[in-house]
């Protein structure tokens, strides 16, 4: 009889235990539901002010987009100034081949400004292998000047300048890696017709530097008594 009375107490005391705990459950997670709600809306509501304020911006500087271009185009023509040649050579032979690289130069300029809006990183590796191949162009003629105007007599006894022959050789050889850099260059190219235009500037690179591999082997023959050792010396 006893234990029945304990069993009843306790459903007594239990029972509304647990129902008050249930209440306090459901309102708990009506409380969380009601925070995430109002976190979302805040982020809502800055996220709308932020597109409010970049659609002001743009309509209060439409001419943002005609300023970048022409930020472009002045700066086409700062760097074709930067990517002229400083050195005029004495020999016509010397003379023709500098107007046909310059030429390559120059289109090399242009179409690393055409490419800048498209691929950054490209245009200024082609930029930077236009004005390092003219300006290796000018040590070169300076080079092939000073080797060709020694004398006959003087190349009969010492041989030619071979210390500045040394010069153009080694320039040679930058000429053939710029050439690969813009070959590398063209195969991550999007645009077919960039691509086409790249691939004839390397090709007139190409035969430029055939022809001065010519002028050099030219530049190196005859006979001289002591030009061997000459050679010798310069390390050529």
């Amino acid at each position: 009889m006893k234990k029945v009375v304990y069993v009843s107490l306790l459903s007594i005391i239990i029972v509304p235990l647990s129902v008050l705990a249930a209440q306090n459950g459901e309102s708990a997670n009506a409380q969380s539901g009601q925070a995430n709600s109002n976190n979302a809306t805040a982020s809502a509501t800055v996220s709308t002010t932020q597109n409010q304020n970049q659609t002001q911006a743009q309509t209060n500087n439409p001419d943002v987009g005609t300023m970048t271009q022409e930020q472009i185009r002045t700066e086409l023509q700062t760097e074709l100034q930067k990517s002229q040649s400083a050195y005029v050579p004495t020999q016509q032979k010397t003379q023709t081949r500098l107007g046909a690289v310059s030429q390559v130069v120059e289109n090399l300029v242009t179409l690393a400004s055409r490419l800048y809006t498209q691929n950054q990183s490209l245009s200024v590796q082609i930029r930077t292998t236009a004005q390092e191949q003219i300006r290796s162009e000018d040590k070169i003629n300076q080079s092939l000047d000073k080797a060709e105007s020694r004398t006959e007599f003087a190349k009969f006894f010492i041989g030619p300048n071979y210390k500045q022959l040394k010069t153009v050789k080694q320039e040679m050889e930058q000429n053939r890696l710029r050439v690969q850099q813009l070959n590398q260059i063209m195969s991550q190219i999007a645009n077919t017709s960039d691509q086409t235009e790249l691939a004839s500037q390397i090709k007139i690179l190409e035969a430029q530097n055939t022809n001065l591999e010519e002028q050099l082997n030219q530049d190196t023959k005859g006979f001289s008594l002591f030009g061997w050792l000459s050679k010798i010396i310069s390390g050529f």
